[in-house]
C-alpha cells in the first residue's frame, strides 16, 4: 500500500524544515533585524559525542565505557539486522545537551539521503489520548495525510523518533509507548529523555547518555557563532569557559548575552548570564509587542507583569497530586487558567 504513496513532498517539507534548524534559536538584534551567521554550514556540527549507559551491576565490574559521535551510535544501533536484537535507543541528556540538536540533524539527513527509510518525529508533549492518533498528527504537520489503515505499512519502513519520554503525561501514555515499543522491536526507533529516574528507561536495553562538550567544541561553536567578536569573548571567558558552556544551550545563551550586552561584557557567573538572557527575552518581546515564542509552539502569557504570580500559582497546584507527596507532570489547559 506504500508503494501508492507519494513521500516526496513529505520528504521535502521535513528536510525544509530541518535544514537551518539551529539557526532558529537566534533572537533578534537591537535594531529588530534577524541575524544571519557567516559562513555557516546548513545544519553546524560541532561533534556532539555519546557514552553507553552501563547498568549498575556493570559498572560494578569496572565494564569499559564506550564514547562515541552520538549520530554514529544511533545510526549502529538502529541499521543492525540481529534478529535477536532489537533496533531501539534510548537518549538520555541534561536540558539543553543537545538531543533535540541531534534528532533534527538525524532528520534532515534521513530526510535528504536515506530514501528508504521514512524518519518522524513523534513529541511525546502532544500527547492527547492514542499513539497512532499522534502519529498520524505528525506526518500530517509535513503534508502526509494518511489513513488508520495505511499507518500500519508506512510504519514497516520508517524510522521513528520518539521525543520526551519525561513529557509523557500519565502511566496510561507511558504504557500506551511501552506496548507500542514491544510490539515493533524490529521497527528502528530513538527515544530520547531528560532523566531516567523521571520516564523511566520503557525496557529499552540500548542506552546513549549525552556528553559535555569538551574545550575545543565549545570554541568551535562560538568562532561560527559569533565569528568577529570570537577571540574577544574567548579571553574574556578563559578558565570559565568549561563552566559555563557545559552544553550547547547554555554556550547559546553566552553568546547571545555577549553580543548584545554594553561594551561585550559577559557577567561573572551563570545566575547574571540567566539574568540578562532573560532581560534581553523581555525586552525583545516589548519591542515586537508580543511575546515570542518559546518551546515549539508554548508562547507565554502576555501580560508579563503575571509572570512570576503565574508561574508560582501553577508550581503550587503542580505540587498537589492525589497525594501530599506526588506532584503532577501536566494540568488541563482548563484547570490551568481557572
Amino acid at each position: 500500500m506504500s508503494a501508492s504513496i507519494d513521500f516526496q513532498p513529505y520528504l521535502t517539507a521535513l528536510a525544509t524544515a530541518y535544514k537551518k534548524w539551529w539557526k532558529l534559536y537566534t533572537l533578534t538584534d537591537v535594531e529588530g533585524k534577524q541575524r544571519h551567521l557567516k559562513d555557516a554550514p546548513p545544519i553546524f556540527d560541532f561533534g556532539l559525542m555519546a557514552q553507553t549507559v552501563k547498568e549498575e551491576r556493570e559498572q560494578q565490574q569496572e565494564a569499559k565505557v564506550e564514547r562515541f559521535p552520538v549520530l554514529e551510535g544511533i545510526r549502529n544501533h538502529t541499521n543492525q539486522h540481529d534478529k535477536y536484537t532489537d533496533r531501539h535507543v534510548l537518549l538520555v541528556g541534561r536540558p539543553g545537551s543537545g538531543k533535540s540538536t541531534t534528532l533534527a540533524r538525524l532528520l534532515f539527513e534521513e530526510a535528504t539521503t536515506n530514501q528508504a527509510r521514512i524518519p518522524i518525529l513523534i513529541e511525546l508533549r502532544y500527547w492527547q489520548g492514542l499513539i497512532e492518533q499522534l502519529i498520524l498528527n505528525s506526518f500530517a504537520r509535513y503534508g502526509l495525510r494518511l489513513t488508520a489503515n495505511q499507518l500500519e505499512t508506512v510504519l514497516s519502513r520508517s524510522l521513528i523518533l520518539f521525543d520526551g519520554v519525561n513529557e509523557l503525561p500519565s502511566e496510561e501514555a507511558k504504557f500506551q509507548l511501552s506496548s507500542f515499543r514491544r510490539n515493533h522491536l524490529k521497527l528502528p526507533m530513538i527515544f530520547t529523555t531528560r532523566d531516567l529516574s523521571l520516564g523511566g528507561d520503557l525496557g529499552i536495553e540500548q542506552k546513549l547518555e549525552m556528553l559535555p562538550l569538551n574545550e575545543t567544541q565549545m570554541q568551535a561553536f562560538i568562532r561560527v557563532y559569533v565569528p568577529e567578536q570570537a577571540e574577544v569573548m574567548l579571553r574574556q571567558l578563559r578558565d570559565r569557559l568549561r563552566e559555563f558552556g557545559k552544553t550547547p544551550l547554555l554556550l547559546f545563551m553566552l553568546c547571545e548575552v555577549f553580543q548584545q550586552s554594553p561594551e561585550n561584557q559577559l557577567p561573572s557567573n551563570l545566575a547574571g548570564v540567566f539574568q540578562a538572557f532573560t532581560n534581553m527575552y523581555e525586552v525583545s518581546s516589548i519591542r515586537k509587542h508580543e511575546v515570542a515564542l518559546l518551546k515549539g509552539d508554548v508562547r507565554p502569557l502576555s501580560d508579563r507583569r503575571l509572570w512570576k504570580k503565574a508561574l508560582t500559582t501553577l508550581a503550587a497546584a503542580m505540587m498537589q497530586g492525589k497525594t501530599p507527596v506526588e506532584f503532577r507532570l501536566v494540568v488541563e489547559r482548563e484547570e490551568a487558567e481557572r
